[in-house]
């Protein structure tokens, strides 16, 4: 792919769409995105391949401060408060005649549910349906355990 380099500059150069550049370089698709990496260092050449994430995770332990308290993993926990900030953005609140979760856990449960899943949410939710993507946890509600990616719209 390196030997190849120059010619994909030149397409980047010319604006092509990711999809010409695809068609061009089908082998991109391949080795579970290696080579896009690959070729993304070689485009920035600065950049630092250590992905550190955890200090993003660290700050982001300063948001929305008083959610997710029994979260055990503190990574996860800081993933949900900033997932439960942007969430807020826009959302009309419950009116007082409405009913509304059983407890401040319950209520983090479901905001947070279309990007991660534990194990109760995964045997009582009959609303995955193709097109759902999240992340599952195989563990009692807000404990560390097993992560994986649930895609059903490849199922489709």
């Amino acid at each position: 792919m390196s030997d190849c380099f120059p010619f994909h500059q030149l397409l980047l150069k010319e604006k092509k769409s990711f999809a010409e550049i695809l068609q061009t370089f089908p082998h991109f698709a391949s080795f579970n995105g290696r080579l896009i990496d690959e070729a993304f260092y070689r485009l920035c050449p600065g950049v630092s391949h250590q992905l550190e994430f955890s200090p993003v995770l660290g700050r982001a332990l300063l948001l929305a401060s008083e959610m997710f308290l029994n979260v055990e993993d503190a990574h996860v926990r800081g993933t949900l408060r900033i997932f439960a900030t942007l969430q807020k953005k826009g959302v009309k609140t419950l009116s007082s005649n409405q009913a509304g979760p059983s407890s401040p856990m319950q209520a983090e449960r479901i905001l947070v549910s279309p990007l991660l899943r534990w194990s109760q949410d995964l045997v009582q939710d009959d609303d995955n349906h193709p097109g759902d993507t999240y992340i599952a946890c195989e563990a009692a509600l807000f404990k560390s355990g097993p992560y994986r990616i649930i895609d059903y719209s490849r199922l489709t």
